[in-house]
């Protein structure tokens, strides 16, 4: 009787873990489909409400998988069927066994409760090292939830208040929306996003300024991801930005595309301005307004500050927009012109990239910023060497799937006269 009831409980025990690896690697593939796929179902699967969530808690549990494999075959592996199901055999195996020991350790304390002498006595020695274990386990697994499912879609709205020089009159008091890294993909759903930019609309902004990386992992994200932007656009909000790395990973030329055909007007090495008058984007210098210009990805593409600033007037406010903030610190945009010699003059840089190391801890801050600065570039208002960076913590996610203690964040800039 007790080796069938030990063989049910084998049996029972691998029936979970078959369930568990097979949820584990269906949630995994509706989000990480292959990068080209353009199967209308599957993305449509991958959008409803919770399964992004549910796949980002998944993928923390099967992060240490995808290390080691791309330590060993410097390739992720993520599309690949089979080292999915293997990472989720493996990580639900992880699972199960916390669990069952958690289940057994409950049982044996019960059993001891009861003062059922037949069986096993928890000892005092296994209690004091089980129970820490044990809650240490339900607080990593609820923090890891948390940071996995809920805070990467808790958006924070940050203000600032820059004082321009020169600014025109009328500009006194304009504001600006800055959106930075989207990332729609595998990790952020559609849904959030739109939620993101209806807050933005719902703020009645002068301009919004796009920072890049607007697509995570998959030409399938493009076009949609580009349309995102369309309610800015129909609403008469002029709207500019600039490229990033993540989106020369996936086809640059297919993400300029279709912002520009969304009415995006991309400004990477190149210039636009604000009309004081109409408030409308023009091409030219108006005799009144502000530049808005770009310079291409710091890790991508080529920084040309020249070409980006070419022929605006020495009296006219310049806002820069740039995904990587560590372009503040090159010389060739902190030092003089290449074409006058005199000093550039840039009034205030709008940056990215960094989405605020995603994991913070209280009082230290993050662990790790991507960049050649350190946590310099963070996120908020920084003072560059030569002008003033403000960098977004971001909308969405990179690699890491989790958030903790760095809450996305969308910014308004309102610019006053100085």
């Amino acid at each position: 009787m007790t080796q069938e009831r030990c063989n049910a409980g084998k049996v029972r025990w691998l029936a979970a873990w078959t369930a568990l690896a097979l949820l584990m690697l269906v949630l995994h593939k509706l989000a990480w489909a292959p990068p080209d796929s353009l199967e209308d179902g599957l993305s449509a699967l991958s959008e409803l409400p919770g399964v992004k969530s549910a796949a980002n808690a998944a993928h923390l549990l099967l992060g240490p998988f995808w290390v080691v494999c791309n330590v060993l075959t410097k390739d992720w592996g993520v599309y690949n069927f089979w080292l999915s199901a293997l990472a989720c055999l493996l990580a639900s195996g992880v699972v199960l066994l916390v669990v069952r020991r958690a289940v057994s350790w409950r049982a044996s304390k019960l059993r001891n409760h009861a003062g059922d002498s037949s069986e096993e006595r928890i000892s005092r020695r296994r209690f004091l090292v089980d129970s820490p274990l044990l809650g240490g386990a339900a607080l990593l697994a609820a923090v890891g939830g948390h940071s996995a499912a809920i805070a990467p879609y808790s958006i924070r709205l940050r203000r600032y208040r820059v004082p321009i020089h020169d600014l025109p009159e009328s500009f006194d008091g304009l504001r600006a929306i800055f959106i930075a890294d989207t990332h729609l993909g595998p990790r952020v759903p559609a849904a959030y996003i739109r939620d993101v930019i209806a807050t933005a609309l719902s703020l009645k902004p002068d301009l919004a300024l796009l920072g890049g990386d607007y697509v995570h992992a998959g030409t399938r994200y493009i076009k949609p991801a580009a349309a995102m932007f369309r309610p800015l656009v129909e609403a008469g909000v002029p709207v500019v930005g600039v490229l990033g790395n993540h989106d020369w990973y996936n086809s640059r030329g297919l993400v300029r595309t279709f912002l520009e055909k969304t009415g995006v007007h991309m400004v990477d090495n190149a210039r636009v301005f604000l009309d004081a008058q109409s408030r409308r984007i023009v091409a030219q210098p108006p005799s009144s307004g502000i530049c808005i210009a770009g310079v291409g990805d710091f890790l991508c593409d080529v920084v040309d500050a020249d070409r980006a600033l070419a022929g605006v007037p020495s009296g006219m406010p310049r806002v820069l927009l740039s995904h990587n903030p560590d372009v503040a610190e090159l010389p060739t945009i902190a030092g003089r012109s290449g074409v006058g010699g005199g000093q550039r003059r840039i009034d205030l840089m709008l940056s990215g990239h960094t989405h605020g190391g995603q994991i913070g801890l209280p009082f230290i801050g993050p662990l790790y910023v991507p960049g050649n600065n350190g946590t310099k570039y963070a996120g908020g208002f920084v003072q560059g060497p030569a002008f003033p960076v403000i960098v977004s913590r971001g909308v969405g996610m990179s690699i890491c799937p989790i958030r903790f203690c760095v809450p996305p964040e969308l910014v308004e800039v309102k610019f006053t006269r100085a």
